[in-house]
């Protein structure tokens, strides 16, 4: 099963697993580097509104044309960092600031954008666009990282489409997910 690990591993937040501790990264320290706070807060407050509840609750049913229309923007903004996209064959989708490194395991985190009936505008975004906002604050220190940084974006985290198995955190470890072989 899937536990939860060390601090500094998987588990401990955007922009500690985008440093890539312990990864051998010679990338700047934590506390020198600049988020965006007000960039970050109106992406999380703009992608709040793409929904088919009235502010602030969120609903963005898997597949529904408003959860497409999110999908599409969060590209946009990919685009905007110079990240490589991917889409999986079910809807996930890989956003990939590519390290000088390609044999090196890359360095992920993520969440899903997607949101049950009424839901609270923080749900899953946080891990998404955080992750983003984390890539970026590195790109501004002007380095290359060693190892790739890859921003994850699932679907159905909840179960809410009980036709879909949920997408759970532990699948994220698999090593042929994370393969810098795919395409």
């Amino acid at each position: 099963g899937c536990r939860r690990g060390p601090p500094g591993s998987f588990w401990s937040g955007p922009a500690l697993l985008l440093l890539g501790k312990g990864g051998g990264d010679a990338m700047p320290s934590l506390m020198s580097l600049q988020i965006d706070t007000e960039r970050l807060t109106a992406e999380i407050e703009y992608l709040a509104r793409i929904s088919d509840t009235p502010y602030p609750s969120v609903t963005r049913v898997l597949f529904s044309s408003v959860d497409l229309q999110a999908r599409e923007w969060l590209k946009l903004l990919y685009a905007e960092a110079g990240l490589v996209v991917r889409e999986d064959a079910v809807g996930n989708t890989f956003a990939r600031w590519q390290g000088s490194d390609l044999a090196a395991a890359p360095v992920a985190t993520g969440s899903h954008i997607d949101a049950i009936p009424n839901a609270g505008r923080f749900d899953g975004v946080v891990g998404v666009l955080g992750g983003l906002e984390a890539i970026r604050a590195l790109q501004r220190t002007g380095r290359q990282p060693r190892r790739s940084k890859t921003v994850f974006s699932g679907w159905n985290a909840s179960g809410m489409n009980a036709r879909k198995p949920p997408v759970r955190s532990c699948w994220l470890r698999s090593r042929r997910m994370w393969s810098t072989r795919s395409s």
